[in-house]
């Protein structure tokens, strides 16, 4: 079983995670011995808006500690995300004239403070990954660790506090159990402070995607806790493909940044208040979308792409889309039960939303 939680040291909220259950009672412990908890509503392939990092920016990580090995897990991870996203990271041993906007210790526990912050000038780490440096684990399982948490960096919460988490409020109510038997004696609202951040976000106030299962911010859980499922939730070792479209849609590319090919229009071309789609799956992909296009009413357009290749451009009356896809051999569809996935493009840099299609394997 995986507990999470988040904390606050210092002035600084943690989003806090127990990745496996190695002596976790001696890490509960020496956690609660050393740190006042407190608890802030967070949210993941669901991401609170106002927790964004300006797109754009270029994250200076500043290692306070650590082996070169433990180091270079973070860095291939956080290259990772920088692949789908509009966000890059540079990373130093050394601290920074200029401050830094992350900065990591291998010396206890798995936390990272959550999303974006302005104390950059401080010394005190933002990010504790002490699993990296266990030899009971995989170099999978410890990237898998670094992707996590540096998904709460970028403003993505778990997967259970998804406002369609399908599995019901058993595990939700554990979490909140759990969570107020390791902070009765620490805060005097424990009761209060874990129901808000162990129960569903809204969905009004959060950007999000179709629950996903194999979301890297997901946690492993058992199947007790999981109503009307038989099997476990099984760790996940990379990023799922709503993983890298939630990424794409929450720090899109300049639209020159994506062409690959001499093929695809000119960003001179772009009309305004429009999408377009391009395949990033290595398999030919039929997309089917709705959108009120100019002079037209909601209609249905059915798209057929091959790899890298992007659609044309369509202009929108209103900034709201709704779209499925199939690749052309059935190995993958953007949603499990086959239903349009609703699209909301108004938060896009410029009038234009080039929407990316990714595969697991892309």
């Amino acid at each position: 079983m995986v507990q999470s939680h988040s904390l606050k040291k210092n002035g600084i909220f943690y989003v806090n995670s127990f990745h496996y259950p190695i002596n976790r009672l001696l890490m509960r412990k020496l956690l609660f011995l050393i740190i006042t908890a407190c608890f802030l509503p967070l949210s993941a392939a669901v991401i609170t808006p106002d927790k964004r990092w300006p797109n754009g920016s270029t994250l200076t990580v500043w290692f306070l500690d650590g082996t070169p090995d433990m180091q270079h897990i973070v860095k291939r991870a956080a290259t990772t995300w920088s692949r789908f996203g509009n966000i890059s990271f540079r990373f130093t041993r050394q601290k920074p004239d200029n401050g830094s906007h992350l900065r990591i210790s291998f010396s206890r526990y798995d936390g990272t403070r959550f999303g974006a912050h302005s104390d950059i000038h401080d010394n005190t780490a933002t990010m504790y990954l002490n699993s990296l440096a266990s030899s009971h684990l995989s170099d999978d399982y410890k990237n898998r660790i670094a992707l996590h948490e540096l998904g709460h960096v970028l403003g993505f919460e778990h997967e259970y506090r998804h406002p369609h988490w399908p599995y019901g409020n058993h595990w939700l109510k554990q979490q909140q159990v759990s969570c107020q038997q390791r902070l009765s004696d620490e805060v005097s609202d424990a009761k209060s402070r874990c129901e808000s951040v162990n129960r569903p976000l809204d969905a009004h106030t959060s950007w999000w995607f179709p629950y996903d299962d194999h979301s890297i911010m997901n946690y492993p859980t058992e199947a007790k806790w999981l109503e009307d499922r038989s099997h476990d939730l099984e760790p996940t070792l990379k990023l799922s493909a709503l993983d890298k479209i939630a990424m794409a849609a929450s720090y899109p590319f300049a639209h020159h940044q994506y062409i690959q090919s001499t093929s695809l229009p000119d960003s001179d071309s772009l009309l305004t208040n429009s999408i377009s789609f391009i395949n990033r799956c290595p398999y030919p992909v039929t997309v089917r979308f709705k959108a009120t296009l100019s002079s037209q009413s909601n209609k249905l357009t059915s798209l057929y792409l091959t790899h890298l290749q992007q659609s044309d451009q369509y202009q929108l009356v209103s900034p709201s889309l709704h779209f499925k896809a199939l690749t052309n051999n059935g190995l993958h569809q953007w949603s499990d039960d086959g239903d349009y996935l609703h699209y909301d493009i108004s938060h896009w840099q410029g009038n234009h939303a080039q929407i990316p299609l990714y595969c697991s394997n892309s």
